[in-house]
């Protein structure tokens, strides 16, 4: 630069090779190589960037413990990062978690049944309710219509509870079946994902009718033409 008697060094995570004269500014300078770190100054990088961190290009320290670091990474949740790695490596099995800084493939840790990991987690999370999750998930998996299940952390599909008669578990992750109550007409043996409607010549007034019985006969002076029948009709004068 203009006025400077000696040459100034190239910053913190820059570099120059030997060979290399007539730079005018710090612009000039080559930035460090992904995986590497460059204290400046120097005619090479420095070193390789540490395990557990990564350094994509223009690093200027092989870690982040030091005030002045730029351009380094701690390994992210989910991945591990050997040393000199240009990017993080991704945990290699689905349903796996690892914690932020993580150095090896042994630091990635199989999902506990119970509970879910996908990819990016550091920690295993709670399966949640309506869903039930095997060893290493990566996520969770529904409960099938039927059924429902009202607790966090199901590991297996026994977690998931056959629908109370009464009930009409027609829709699959299902965690509520007060939502699900056998409709006005009909009757819900257990386990059912489709109301049954009462037969002609009865009907049902009220909801969460279990079984057959729970259908009433059409009384006299009324008749109950059609299936599903909530309220019978009243029979034309004279008949």
């Amino acid at each position: 630069e203009e006025g400077v008697a000696e040459g100034t060094a190239c910053p913190p995570g820059t570099y120059t090779p030997a060979a290399t004269v007539g730079l005018e500014s710090a612009e000039q300078c080559n930035p460090c190589p992904p995986g590497r770190y460059c204290r400046g100054g120097s005619s090479a990088a420095s070193g390789q960037c540490d395990e557990g961190f990564w350094c994509p290009s223009g690093a200027s320290r092989p870690n982040t413990d030091e005030r002045d670091a730029v351009n380094v990474e701690l390994c992210p949740a989910g991945f591990y990062c050997t040393e000199g790695t240009t990017l993080p490596t991704a945990c290699p099995q689905a349903g796996t978690y690892s914690e932020a800084g993580s150095s090896a493939p042994g630091d990635c840790k199989e999902c506990q049944r119970g509970t879910y990991c996908p990819t990016g987690t550091r920690v295993a999370l709670d399966c949640p309710r309506g869903h039930y999750c095997p060893d290493g998930a990566p996520e969770p998996i529904e409960c099938p219509a039927g059924t429902y299940n009202n607790q966090p952390g199901g590991e297996r599909e026994d977690a998931c509870i056959s629908c109370l008669a009464g009930y009409n578990c027609n829709d699959r992750a299902i965690s509520d079946r007060s939502n699900y109550v056998c409709s006005h007409g009909h009757y819900c043996p257990r386990g059912t994902f489709d109301d049954v409607a009462c037969p002609a010549g009865t009907y049902r007034p009220m909801s969460s009718g279990k079984s057959l019985r729970d259908c009433y006969d059409c009384p006299g002076g009324y008749y109950c033409e059609s299936q599903g029948m909530a309220v019978p009709q009243i029979c034309p004068n004279g008949t």
